[in-house]
């Protein structure tokens, strides 16, 4: 999580380090050929990680040639949509529940060495709290067990 070495103390070594340890949920969820990990990850500062893995086989198949003339187009969104226009709207937002629907896209082009198993690709977010708690989440965490290690620049007996 942190660490800090105050070297500017004469005769004198300061060393302070947390580690990071987090609760991760995981989800692995199969859709057709492919595995999707779906992570999330509670920090102790405060912050939410979210993470998506996707893996699978490749399956060779063949479809028929469609022209995008014989494609029928729904009416969809021009674009004009845009978190600007919604924040335009000018609504009271005080008190009231939000959701945010953040929309991840993989776009995966096939190559020869995705040929039989593909390699994971990833893609996330993370949140992370701004004057959200009243002191730094980070001070609370209790320093790890000390142990003694010779230096690694010790010089052995040999």
């Amino acid at each position: 999580m942190w660490r800090h070495t105050e070297a500017e103390i004469p005769n004198i070594e300061i060393r302070e380090v947390r580690p990071k340890v987090s609760v991760v949920v995981r989800m692995v969820a199969t859709v057709g050929n492919y595995d999707y990990f779906l992570d999330w990850e509670f920090k102790p500062s405060g912050s939410i990680k979210f993470g998506v893995g996707l893996t699978g086989v490749l399956e060779v198949k063949a479809v028929p040639y469609t022209h995008t003339d014989q494609i029928k187009r729904k009416s969809m969104s021009r674009g004009d949509d845009t978190l600007g226009v919604w924040s335009n709207r000018n609504r009271n937002i005080e008190n009231k529940d939000i959701v945010l629907w953040y929309t991840m896209g993989f776009h995966h082009v096939p190559c020869q060495e995705d040929f039989p198993v593909m390699p994971t690709v990833s893609v996330g977010f993370e949140l992370r709290p701004t004057n959200f708690f009243d002191y730094s989440r980070v001070l609370k965490t209790k320093p790890p067990f000390h142990a003694s290690w010779p230096n690694c620049t010790a010089r052995f007996p040999f």
